[in-house]
């Protein structure tokens, strides 16, 4: 780490105390296989809250010595409270909404599960087996001490007329928030129309060369029918603002299933004639330990 001569002391303070806490969670942990996870974005994101939640909570130490940390307001509804501060940083500020959130979630989010969990696990660190395994777990910390565990969902075989894997990976409910607040634009409503989810997994085709010719079907899970019809609903309305005129081009399906006894929604998104339409990739679900 190098520190610039001209800084401000009190800011290389920050920075420094922030940066130590990585050092030392490095004498714990392999950080770089927590935040290398390939195609397991949610249980990334989820490491990542808990790396940079502990650092800015360091950092809050430093800041206001005298605070207790238990009186500070929810940390990650601080995020509003920043928009002044944002609108500063025009980069920052003209950055989408899913960036700028997806920046902030780590800290802020991050920093909130860690203090909620300082205070339940006393004397304990959220390392190894009580690391937290998806976003759902930092949003509601009562589902991670409840052991409220994602499902697994894999994908079967593609068959290959389908077309050939591009990508694969998850949202998790942070990200699936995102997408209800980038395209509905209430982020109260996107919070409750998340909640339930239950594990999701997505996967992009390619068809051919052609641009726009790539598939997309994503299969997501839910705790009950009726989250999964809330989901399903608001699905919809997103996805119809999304591919708003581009009538045509490409055919959206969003479907209720039951899978291995599980709620499921699974959304295609294709071009018209594209050969998969009657042999959707299907999923296999493995029940987690409740």
């Amino acid at each position: 780490m190098f520190i610039p001569a001209d800084i401000d002391p009190s800011q290389a303070r920050l920075v420094i105390s922030h940066e130590l806490v990585h050092a030392l969670q490095h004498q714990y942990l392999n950080l770089d296989s927590l935040v290398e996870l390939k195609r397991q974005n949610d249980r990334r994101t989820a490491a990542q809250a808990i790396l940079e939640g502990q650092a800015t909570l360091a950092q809050v130490l430093v800041l206001m010595p005298e605070q207790k940390i238990e009186s500070l307001p929810n940390l990650w509804n601080l995020r509003t409270a920043l928009g002044g501060a944002q609108q500063e940083m025009k980069v920052f500020a003209n950055a989408p909404l899913w960036l700028r959130e997806s920046l902030i979630f780590p800290y802020l989010g991050g920093a909130e599960f860690v203090r909620w969990f300082d205070r339940e696990y006393p004397g304990k660190q959220p390392f190894g087996a009580l690391m937290p395994i998806s976003t759902e777990q930092i949003l509601h910390p009562a589902r991670y001490a409840a052991g409220d565990r994602p499902d697994r969902v894999v994908f079967e075989s593609v068959a290959r007329p389908s077309g050939a894997v591009r990508y694969e990976d998850d949202l998790g409910e942070f990200e699936i928030r995102l997408l209800f607040e980038q395209h509905l634009g209430d982020d109260s409503a996107a919070a409750r129309l998340a909640e339930g989810w239950d594990g999701d997994r997505y996967l992009v085709l390619r068809t051919g060369a052609r641009t726009g010719a790539d598939v997309l079907v994503w299969y997501v899970l839910w705790d009950d029918r009726a989250a999964a019809t809330r989901f399903a609903k608001a699905l919809g309305r997103a996805w119809a603002k999304r591919r708003a005129g581009g009538h045509g081009l490409r055919r959206s399906e969003i479907k209720q299933l039951l899978v291995s006894g599980v709620q499921v929604v699974r959304l295609v998104d294709a071009p018209p004639r594209w050969v998969g339409w009657k042999h959707v990739p299907a999923i296999r679900v493995t029940r987690a330990g409740r």
